[in-house]
């Protein structure tokens, strides 16, 4: 799977939940096969303690420069951890 969200970050980004502006938003890498303990995805999974540790490969830092325009959500560029 190259990429997936969750039903429920859908639903709160509906209904007010997720505030892309002002949120601490991060992007998390995640191995879904090979290693020892690779993640299955689930789409009523809600929470970053659903995904085990050993299947976090990197995680970013908080998104910066957010802004929201014309319904395109936008934030500069975050490399990941070497």
């Amino acid at each position: 799977m190259a990429n997936a969200l969750y039903s429920k970050a859908k639903e709160r980004g509906l209904v007010g939940g997720i505030n892309w502006t002002s949120g601490d938003i991060r992007v998390v890498l995640i191995r879904t096969s090979g290693g020892d303990n690779p993640y299955t995805f689930s789409a009523a999974h809600e929470f970053l303690a659903s995904i085990h540790a050993d299947a976090r490969v990197a995680t970013s830092d908080a998104f910066a420069s957010k802004s929201v325009t014309g319904g395109v959500a936008n934030a500069a560029t975050k490399p990941f951890p070497q």
